[in-house]
């Protein structure tokens, strides 16, 4: 999945509720997008946001993805298994 959020990670990360400042940190302590887009997922995936979403975690990200324009690829690989 990081593979295909890591060109849009920045934007999913805003969605996710992440802040400038929070991406700006992530971007400058990870070498490459989709390093990048596994630390953000990591720091939002341990998130009291995302474990209250619990078994809605994965619509939770397929929504994120189609607010943040995510490509069809990611949006497809999540709609199965929403």
């Amino acid at each position: 999945m990081a593979f295909a959020i890591s060109a849009d990670w920045e934007p999913m990360g805003k969605k996710l509720g992440f802040s400038n400042d929070e991406i700006n940190q992530i971007g400058n302590c990870q070498l490459g997008m989709v390093r990048q887009t596994l630390r953000m997922l990591d720091i939002w995936r341990l998130s009291t946001a995302a474990i209250q979403k619990g078994s809605n975690l994965i619509k939770n990200i397929h929504d994120t993805a189609r607010s943040a324009q995510c490509g069809a690829k990611l949006l497809g690989m999540i709609s199965n298994h929403v």
